[in-house]
């Protein structure tokens, strides 16, 4: 696996594959900003919710969490990509795998050179969600209420939302071919 930063050329390049056979990541951008603030939307009023149980104290805990939300928004969105990544054939191999890293955005893209079967793809993108969203989601409400295990929830699932969206347009697609090629902006579908 490689990890790199994208320059501007790459982040603007054109495929000459078929429109039918791949998902631009673009074209979704604003669904997944949208998508993005109604999750943070739900885990602020989750946390406000559990705050309410703290009495007097619940703004400075409020202000600190959403200090400590920025910061691990930022520094979760490795992690969470090394663990997608895992799931992938030949992870280790450094030209096969490749974790860019946008400046403009703070996100991290995985890119592969070669194809990859949908149902690995699916494999790592639903189990780093489970894992570190909904895992400590259910979690921090059972053992009451651990602003660190709700913190990495709700980073974790403000992240992983465009993963659930490019899910959901796989799966819509899946006709369209059985192995996957992952671009920084493109999702090629291959026979």
């Amino acid at each position: 696996m490689k990890v790199s930063i994208l320059k501007k050329d790459q982040i603007l390049n054109e495929s000459m594959v078929d429109e039918n056979t791949l998902i631009d990541k673009g074209k979704f951008s604003t669904i997944v900003l949208i998508s993005k603030v109604i999750v943070a939307m739900v885990y602020a009023f989750g946390l406000g919710y559990s705050l309410f149980f703290l009495g007097e104290n619940y703004i400075k805990v409020g202000i600190k969490f959403l200090s400590l939300l920025i910061i691990s928004y930022i520094f979760i969105d490795f992690p969470y990509s090394f663990l997608k990544a895992l799931f992938l054939p030949k992870v280790f191999n450094k030209d096969t795998i490749n974790l860019q890293v946008n400046p403009y955005t703070l996100a991290i893209d995985i890119s592969s050179r070669i194809n990859i079967s949908i149902v690995r793809i699916i494999m790592s993108i639903i189990i780093p969600f489970i894992l570190l969203a909904i895992i400590p989601t259910i979690a921090s409400y059972i053992l009451e209420f651990n602003m660190y295990l709700y913190l990495l929830a709700s980073s974790s699932a403000i992240i992983a939302t465009k993963d659930i969206i490019y899910l959901i347009l796989i799966i819509k697609k899946y006709s369209k071919g059985s192995k996957i090629k992952l671009s920084t902006n493109q999702i090629i579908f291959y026979l």
